[in-house]
């Protein structure tokens, strides 16, 4: 004797079942929204990264017949009912081939899963980073990984950098992307943040 089994009425049978046997739960948007999640106390260490800061860098890139010299302006707020912190800046570079500008958004927030913040990067040449940040109280100091694409060459690179106050006005910051193995260095940066 031979069972043969329709998988239509296998699925209709399915469907009917899961009309009549589940029902979604129900929810109040009023309640949702008032038993959100506390920010994370973490956050306040971003505090010190809010305001209007000007920067000055140099950087040696591969390829570049010399040291860059750049300079630019940020300005950094807590969005987002302060879970969220965006970072707008724009640059300018003197390289041996010219000068040059670049604009970017960072946007940090903090993690309670990982234990980590979360950082996104991205810019008007097309490069894209997502990585994350530790803090060391002590020291003062945020240490960043990441991994990310630089889209004029379509490079995936490895990010590492550091921010570190010296006083509450001022940072003195790295930053270094090389091949996805680490192998080789595209960049190197460093410089000093100040709030105006």
């Amino acid at each position: 004797m031979k069972y043969f089994i329709d998988l239509r009425l296998v699925a209709a049978a399915g469907a009917v079942l899961m009309t009549v046997g589940c029902k979604a739960p129900e929810f109040n948007m009023v309640e949702m929204a008032a038993g959100q999640k506390a920010i994370p106390a973490q956050m306040d260490q971003l505090k010190n990264l809010v305001g209007s800061w000007h920067t000055t860098y140099t950087s040696e890139m591969m390829g570049a017949d010399g040291e860059i010299v750049g300079s630019g302006n940020s300005e950094t707020k807590l969005e987002l009912g302060g879970r969220y912190l965006v970072e707008k800046m724009d640059s300018t570079m003197i390289t041996p081939d010219g000068t040059v500008t670049m604009s970017g958004v960072g946007v940090w927030t903090w993690d309670d899963h990982a234990k980590k913040y979360r950082t996104w990067w991205f810019d008007n040449w097309g490069g894209v980073g997502t990585g994350t940040a530790t803090y060391n109280s002590e020291t003062e100091t945020f240490t960043m990984r990441g991994k990310g694409r630089d889209m004029v060459h379509g490079h995936k690179s490895g990010q590492r950098g550091t921010m570190r106050f010296i006083d509450d006005d001022t940072m003195e910051w790295t930053w270094c992307e090389t091949d996805s193995l680490g192998l080789i260095k595209y960049f190197e940066m460093t410089g000093t943040s100040k709030l105006k």
